[in-house]
């Protein structure tokens, strides 16, 4: 090969923009043979300077058809539009890092799940060089995980039904046949004759437990199904929750709401209505404390949900890898609504649980609020 004709692999130093000239030989020395990532110099201002045969491989671009052009073009339109690739270099000029996972493009027009790493590279000075940017391919660990979810969609969606079912027969059924005894108690006690005085005492004292069971049976199939869900919407059913839940325990639960939908989609109503259950559940059994705050916020094409105590706190690594399922439970409901979790809370200082859910704009904006 000539000295100055083009590698059909790696373009010339010609082709390289300055300050990336001396970093050319060096770059392709270290990480030309990996080809599971893509790895890119980008300018400062974001125009591809170099990559390697991982990047040819995985983008499917020859090199004269990107070398020098801007890393956008790996983003689709409405990204392109809404200025996240350069976005992306600002926080990483500002931070020195951003990393982000989603789809981008190869020049096919094909789809792939990536996982993108941009850093910041600077000289003594301090003075931007440039970016190197790291991209893996994760589009199999993606159909993995979007399976996995539609398996749980479907776990949940069964669990759903038979907690319905289960809260219909408790109510139509069950709770019935128990007003039935508690009846039957009280014709007995009225047949007594008043010389039989401790035995309509210990009548009237079953008749008290059978009421208190009744009343037991009533709770829990409102936790099971929530009517109150589908007639007074997410609001009033938290509202109904923090209540019942409040005397049931002998605790104090503050609910503030506000700019909340009154007609959500019945998967996100329901979603939050179980973090914030679960999310209550968990507070009170293990904070150690009787007063706690929920905050459900309606924002910019979003829903927030925060669950508050000033409780002992835990350690969320042990909590994830425990036993226990509430937490799992929590961030799969939210993953089938686009939803997000988020978990601050350390030993002896209490526990923020925050869930997001995005709306679309016609719901967020639709003027009928909660």
């Amino acid at each position: 090969m000539a000295k100055n004709e083009p590698n059909e692999n790696h373009p010339t130093t010609r082709e390289i923009p300055s300050p990336f000239l001396f970093l050319d030989a060096t770059f392709h020395l270290l990480v030309d043979q990996i080809t599971d990532y893509a790895i890119f110099l980008l300018t400062p201002t974001g125009e591809v300077a170099t990559w390697n045969s991982g990047a040819q491989r995985i983008k499917g671009y020859k090199p004269q058809e990107i070398i020098g052009k801007h890393f956008r073009n790996f983003y689709g339109p409405e990204a392109q539009a809404a200025g996240i690739p350069e976005e992306a270099l600002k926080i990483a000029a500002t931070t020195g890092r951003f990393e982000d996972e989603g789809w981008r493009f190869r020049s096919d027009g094909s789809r792939f799940w990536a996982n993108v790493i941009i850093t910041a590279i600077r000289d003594k000075q301090g003075r931007l060089l440039g970016f190197g940017k790291v991209t893996r391919d994760l589009t199999e660990r993606k159909r993995a995980e979007d399976a996995l979810s539609a398996v749980n969609r479907s776990l949940i969606e069964a669990h759903e039904e038979e907690r319905a079912w289960l809260a219909r027969e408790l109510h139509d059924d069950v709770s019935q046949r128990v007003a039935l005894v508690a009846m039957n108690l009280e014709t007995l006690r009225q047949d007594l004759p008043p010389s039989k005085g401790q035995t309509i005492r210990r009548i009237e004292e079953a008749k008290k437990q059978i009421c208190e069971l009744a009343s037991d049976i009533q709770a829990l199939s409102r936790r099971l199904h929530s009517s109150k869900l589908e007639l007074q919407g997410l609001t009033g059913a938290a509202r109904g929750l923090c209540s019942e839940l409040s005397d049931q325990h002998n605790v104090k639960i503050t609910l503030h709401s506000h700019d909340i939908p009154k007609e959500l989609p019945q998967a996100v109503a329901l979603c939050l209505f179980r973090v914030l259950q679960e999310a209550l559940q968990n507070a009170m059994k293990h904070s150690g404390v009787r007063q706690f705050q929920v905050s459900l916020k309606g924002g910019l094409n979003e829903i927030q949900l925060t669950v508050h105590d000033a409780g002992a706190g835990f350690d969320l690594e042990k909590a994830i890898s425990g036993p226990g399922l509430g937490l799992t439970s929590m961030r799969e409901r939210l993953k089938l609504v686009n939803g997000q979790l988020s978990i601050d809370s350390q030993p002896l200082s209490g526990t923020t649980i925050r869930a997001r859910v995005p709306l679309s704009s016609d719901i967020a904006s639709g003027g009928k609020f909660e």
